[in-house]
């Protein structure tokens, strides 16, 4: 048993290997370890026997009462019961939180607050928490027992990777350590436990700054700390979270002599319901700041001083932090329930005074304060988040019939606004336009939908989707929708649409969201009700296929929207971070809106899926229900994808084909999705104010007439077919099983 021990708690899986070509499709299983913790003992270490009857024993998961509610606590250390300094981050890869916590070694007499590690546990939905083990540092192996001292993690999530700025000693001598730095590390998203490599030590020009804490405000990053030698709380910031100029003490009422609370140690800075919160721990609860600009701080009460009556919560609470998740914030913090405070000074607390244990409890805001109501169970529903089994996925897919039809807007609409917005709907021309797709044989339609146009009139918005379906629906169709975009003009605007330019292709189309808020993940939230909303009107509606979450998320767009140009979109680097970040968010925001249908994500682009997956190739390829691709290529090379993505064992649809002119026509691409059942939905049904007849190369080629060999698109506008071959093709095809 003390081998299996050293195999599942102390060998943390590096991630990164788990995107190999062999292992990616099933990386979510490997990700987990061969045991989960839910209702184990702690484990112990030798040194721990003797202490025994000092312990007080407690299950790693004591359920409560109500079904669905958080357990309390939600976790403690399995190896010293010393959990404490939580920080809870996002993975937008991995799609779990992670807490990544100070390791106290609490049933050692001493040296219990030196030598410590970083654990981790992770949770798709904060109620079923596994031990992943400690952080690995430098190509170092985590383990629980450590020559030098790690605390009070502050991690951030930025770019496409993980930044942790971490309290280290070269020390383990009892009672602290001596001084100590701020050390810099990261790690790729994929590789969140044991990757960890030093960046270096930032000059916080302070002495001896401990309890970092990270904020991303308007492009710049925040960094709030405690500094030793009665410094208070003071903040700097950074561009690039290595070179950092700091601000001071932190302004307003955090280090007042009247209005602030003394010592304090452990600020911890978030945004919730409008305002930013700063919490501190000043032993005597959690002391709250309020804020507008993250700078400027206001004295708001204190939170968590007052025992509470749940399992292991009987103390104050200490050294917190924060999510805040589909509009709800939730509060981390640790808890020493048996500890008398202030008393006995940390050399002379026994075994069972030290024992710490994790906790979560939700917060609110009521007339302009954060209230915490601790005792109050924490419900989340565990189904809630979770990607559909390739057995439903498969069982869904064998339910209908072969998807074929196109990506649909109607010709009289230069855009989606203009298919969208109360001015310019047009039921006519979709109905006709549909009645001309049944005619040869589709039988589904992927179409995009914008935020603007929900945000400007949201019930006219759902009532005229209704409608659109109730069109389809009459014509034996199917629609898969499009709730995001990253593709073309990226500063949208609603209300009358910009005429098209002649003879360009898709001059008139627009990115979902804009720039303005792609770029500013604090804006992201702002587009949760409009997912939330639809998905619920329609989320057990058979006329709807699946949902599409996010088309070409990441597309640069340099060649049309570059730096050069008068709307140039984001730069490559940041947009791909922020468009992982908001995808990730669409996921979960739709899985909570409880859909019958399936969800996706599509990949696109060079097609190195199984062998070099970047990170939202990766996220897509692991969270979408069932698997959709883009492929402008000839047969050979759609051939090879077909047969790299069936590794997958799920429903695989082609939401964007053809290319004619690149060998990406009807005839040779359409017979391969039918011999392997891949659904296919071309771009581009009846040739309109879109111009996608025309290639991508007309932003910078002028043509002076229709092309000889259309791009995209089958009918012309009055629904004869391009080529009657093709047509021939697709009817003759849907009708064959």
């Amino acid at each position: 048993m003390a081998r299996l021990f050293q195999v599942h708690f102390f060998t943390a899986v590096p991630m990164r290997k788990l995107f190999t070509p062999c292992l990616l499709a099933t990386a979510l299983l490997a990700f987990s370890p061969p045991q989960t913790l839910q209702g184990e003992q702690p484990r112990e270490s030798p040194q721990a026997d003797k202490y025994r009857s000092m312990r007080v024993p407690v299950r790693l998961h004591e359920l409560a009462d109500t079904p669905g509610a958080i357990a309390k606590p939600f976790f403690t250390d399995p190896y010293y019961n010393g959990s404490c300094d939580p920080e809870a981050v996002w993975n937008p890869v991995l799609n779990q939180w992670f807490v990544y916590y100070t390791a106290r070694r609490a049933t050692r007499k001493k040296a219990t607050y030196v030598g410590t590690a970083i654990g981790v546990v992770s949770s798709p939905n904060l109620l079923k928490w596994t031990f992943r083990g400690y952080c690995g540092f430098d190509g170092k192996l985590g383990k629980p027992d450590n020559e030098n001292t790690h605390w009070a993690p502050g991690v951030i999530v930025a770019g496409n990777r993980l930044h942790m700025f971490a309290t280290y000693k070269d020390s383990a001598k009892p009672p602290w350590g001596g001084a100590g730095v701020i050390r810099h590390y990261s790690t790729s998203l994929d590789d969140p436990v044991s990757g960890w490599k030093l960046e270096g030590v930032p000059d916080f020009r302070q002495p001896d700054p401990i309890d970092v804490s990270l904020l991303q405000y308007e492009g710049r990053y925040h960094a709030y700390y405690r500094v030793g030698k009665g410094g208070g709380i003071q903040w700097a910031t950074s561009i690039d979270l290595v070179h950092w100029e700091n601000q001071g003490p932190c302004l307003g009422d955090v280090n007042s002599e009247t209005r602030g609370f003394g010592y304090q140690e452990a600020p911890y800075v978030f945004r919730f319901s409008n305002a930013y919160w700063m919490l501190t721990d000043p032993h005597e609860g959690l002391a709250v700041f309020r804020s507008d600009d993250a700078v400027h701080w206001t004295q708001a009460g204190r939170i968590l001083k007052e025992d509470g009556n749940g399992p292991r919560d009987t103390s104050r609470a200490r050294h917190p932090s924060v999510c805040v998740t589909g509009g709800k914030a939730y509060i981390f913090y640790h808890v020493e329930p048996n500890r008398p405070y202030p008393n006995p000074p940390a050399e002379k607390r026994t075994v069972d005074q030290k024992l710490s244990y994790l906790q979560i409890a939700e917060l609110t805001v009521r007339q302009g304060r954060l209230v915490c109501e601790r005792d109050r169970p924490v419900v989340r529903d565990s189904g809630a988040i979770g990607r559909w089994s390739k057995e439903r996925a498969n069982r869904w897919y064998a339910g209908i019939d072969w998807p074929v039809g196109a990506n649909f807007v109607p010709s009289t609409a230069v855009n989606q606004l203009e298919m969208w917005q109360a001015e310019s709907y047009d039921p006519e021309t979709i109905d006709r336009e549909l009645g001309w797709a049944a005619s040869i044989g589709m039988n589904t339609m992927r179409v995009f939908l914008h935020d603007l146009a929900w945000n400007r009139d949201p019930d006219g918005f759902l009532n005229r989707m209704d409608e659109y379906l109730a069109i389809a629906d009459r014509h034996g169709i199917r629609t898969m929708f499009v709730f995001f975009d990253g593709v073309w003009d990226p500063y949208p605007q609603a209300g009358r649409q910009t005429a098209p330019a002649p003879r360009i292709h898709n001059s008139g189309w627009v990115q979902s969201p804009g720039r303005k808020i792609l770029e500013s993940p604090d804006q992201h939230a702002s587009l949760e009700a409009y997912v939330t909303a639809v998905v619920e009107r329609f989320r057990d509606d058979d006329r709807v296929l699946a949902w599409d979450l996010f088309n070409e998320p990441d597309n640069s767009n340099q060649g049309n929207y570059g730096g050069d140009s008068r709307k140039p979109d984001i730069s490559p680097g940041l947009k791909s971070q922020r468009a992982l970040e908001l995808m990730s968010e669409a996921f979960r925001w739709a899985r909570d809106a409880r859909p019958s249908q399936p969800l996706t994500a599509g990949v696109w682009g060079k097609p190195d899926w199984l062998t070099d997956p970047d990170l939202i190739e990766t996220f897509s390829l692991l969270h979408s229900d069932v698997i959709t691709f883009h492929t402008y290529d000839g047969p050979l090379a759609t051939r090879e994808l077909i047969g790299d993505l069936q590794k997958y064992g799920r429903p695989i649809l082609c939401t964007e084909y053809p290319a004619r002119a690149g060998g990406s026509t009807f005839e040779a691409i359409l017979p391969l999705f039918h011999r392997h059942r891949v659904g296919a939905c071309n771009w581009g049904l009846v040739n309109g104010k879109t111009n996608t007849i025309y290639p991508w190369d007309s932003w910078r080629k002028s043509y002076s007439d229709e092309p000889a060999l259309w791009h995209h698109d089958v009918l012309r506008q009055d629904g004869t077919p391009y080529r009657t071959t093709e047509v021939e093709l697709i009817k003759e095809l849907s009708q064959t099983p």
